[in-house]
């Protein structure tokens, strides 16, 4: 059994701030991941305060994209940190892909809220819907809310592997938030899903919502039972897959979507496709794309 003063990523040595941060060799495997020289003496030797202090001002940068170390440090600690939480309040192992997710954070920090962001590199990439392989169905879904949080709606469509209309519909959700009424919306496609296909390709344009249902440590507490009721219909559908999408490619499921915004009833499943979006279906099933400017390390990831 575990002692009490044990630290619970290594039962190796007694828990202190500095080895959950640091020191510990489970940690420090993390930190070499993202970048720090195994052989460094400094950064593994310093007391608590100073190797805050130091990492936390830190103007170096580092891997292609040059993003500051110190924007990096301060993601790890805090997601290192998060994970020794989740170790010990709520039985989860430690994420392997610990240093892949503090990067991903940090390298969206570093485009899109700092002041480089003008420097972005942009290159020009067609967009367009994609046909499937034999037998299976796509489902594309899309909610959005009117302000941070305002009246939500959503929408979503099912077509088959040419790109032919199966099915849609168009839901008033409430007063919530964008990615609430995504999950929303997203839920009751599953439902759909589940009774009627066994090999269903599911297409958002919302990363953010793709992340959440794949990563199994992902948390949060105000969309935990929605982003856990779509894992368990996921979980029950024979054969499933997840992309992202950019917006251009998820247009018929955005007209559905604003158009549960301004119908009489909560939910209307369309028995055929409405005439505003049988000219959107066409050009999908023709496979006409449409340019869009994309950060350069977007398109090379």
């Amino acid at each position: 059994m575990l002692a009490n003063n044990q630290f619970p990523l290594c039962h190796a040595y007694s828990e202190s701030i500095l080895h959950a941060l640091c020191d510990c060799e489970v940690v420090k495997q993390v930190w070499y991941q993202l970048g720090e020289n195994r052989g460094s003496s400094s950064f593994f030797s310093s007391n608590l305060q100073d190797w805050l202090e130091v990492n936390g001002t830190k103007q170096g940068t580092v891997g292609r994209h040059a993003v500051s170390w110190s924007i990096i440090f301060l993601f790890a600690i805090w997601l290192i940190w998060k994970q020794r939480n989740q170790v010990v309040f709520k039985g989860q192992r430690p994420n392997p892909c610990l240093a892949k997710d503090i990067s991903h954070r940090a390298l969206e920090l570093y485009f899109y809220a700092s002041s480089y962001k003008d420097a972005i590199t942009r290159v020009c990439k067609p967009i367009c819907w994609s046909k499937l392989a034999c037998g299976w169905v796509k489902l594309n879904t899309d909610g959005s809310s009117l302000g941070n949080l305002g009246l939500a709606r959503g929408g979503g469509i099912i077509r088959d592997e040419e790109g032919k209309w199966i099915a849609s519909f168009a839901c008033m959700i409430g007063m919530t938030t964008s990615f609430i009424a995504e999950l929303w919306t997203l839920r009751d496609w599953l439902n759909v899903c589940l009774n009627n296909f066994a090999v269903v390709e599911v297409e958002l344009d919302t990363k953010a919502i793709v992340e959440a249902i794949a990563n199994s440590y992902y948390t949060n507490l105000f969309v935990s039972s929605l982003i856990e009721d779509c894992r368990l219909l996921v979980s029950q559908i024979p054969q499933i897959c997840f992309r992202h999408c950019y917006g251009e490619a998820n247009r018929c499921a955005d007209i559905l979507a604003r158009m549960g915004g301004s119908q009489a009833t909560d939910f209307v499943f369309l028995a055929c496709p409405l005439v505003d979006l049988v000219k959107f279906l066409d050009l999908d099933f023709l496979g006409l794309y449409l340019n869009r400017l994309c950060p350069e390390f977007l398109c090379s990831s």
